[in-house]
This record gives structure tokens, sequence and C-alpha cells, in this order.
């Protein structure tokens, strides 16, 4: 009787769970300009050669991959290259240069981004998002950040 009632409580309990509520997500930067883009964060004013991105005319890279618990309609995303970083110097086919910075910084000259600018590769609100839902309890939003050739010209 009590391995009855002790089976009955278990299949009660597992019942009565509800499935968390997750939201993946995947980050891609796409280099659709027609010439080679390096990425370089800044950590503590240093470059890491394991943070450089480098992508040929029409390539692109994964930036970061995970999930967030519970669903949400793009709140950001957590990447290796964004974590600990100062700046970031995008560089154009080896030549011109754009700094994205990871504050509102001023400062002078042409060629950059503060964080609140809609160009800026440190900040979230500047990728495109698509988001899918895949089940009641998963979402999945794919970010992308495009480089074109109006950012190369923009550089200097």
């Amino acid at each position: 009787m009590k391995s009855i009632l002790l089976i009955c409580s278990a299949f009660i309990l597992l019942l009565s769970c509800k499935k968390e509520e997750q939201t993946y997500y995947s980050v891609y930067i796409e280099n659709q300009s027609t010439v080679s883009v390096e990425i370089m964060p800044f950590k503590n004013g240093i470059i890491n050669s394991d943070d450089r991105i480098l992508l040929s005319p029409g390539s692109n890279f994964k930036f970061a991959e995970g999930f967030d618990r519970g669903i949400n309609n793009g709140c950001g995303f957590d990447s290796k290259y964004l974590n600990g970083t100062d700046s970031i110097d995008v560089v154009f086919n080896s030549d011109k240069k754009t700094i994205h910075f990871m504050n509102n910084t001023s400062t002078s000259g042409n060629s950059f981004y503060t964080y609140n600018s809609e160009r800026n590769l440190g900040n979230w609100q500047s990728y495109k998002m698509e988001v899918t839902d895949d089940s009641k309890f998963r979402r999945t939003i794919i970010y992308t950040y495009v480089f074109s050739d109006l950012d190369s010209n923009f550089a200097q």
C-alpha cells in the first residue's frame, strides 16, 4: 500500500511540474561589403589575438550563442567578444578604421560610433532581429549585424 501511495505521489509531482520557458539566441555578423573587415575588441586597452575576427567579402561569423530563462522579445545577448570590452576597432581593407565605443564617450574625429548609435557593434539594438516561436515554451531569436560598403565609406 505504501509503494502505491509513493508511486501515485511521484506521478502527481511529475504532472504538476511546469516546463520552464526559454529564449535561445544566435548572433551573426555578415560582411556584405566588397572589402575585408577585421573586428578587434579592446579589453583593458589591449587586443587579445583570440578575439580578432576577420571577415572576407560575402562571409559571416557566429558572434554569440546562448539562452535566457523565460520568453523575451529580444533583450540582448552575451558574447565573449563583448564581455569586458572598452571599444571595438573595425578595420576595412586593412587601412580604414571605425571605432565602436562601449559607452557614450565624447571624442574628436569623424569615424566613430558611441554606444547609443544605431550602427554600434556592441549595442544589441543595432542588430536585425528574427524571432521564431518554436513551441509554447521555446523562442528562438537570430540577431544579425551587417557590414556594407556604406560602413567602409564611413571609415577613415
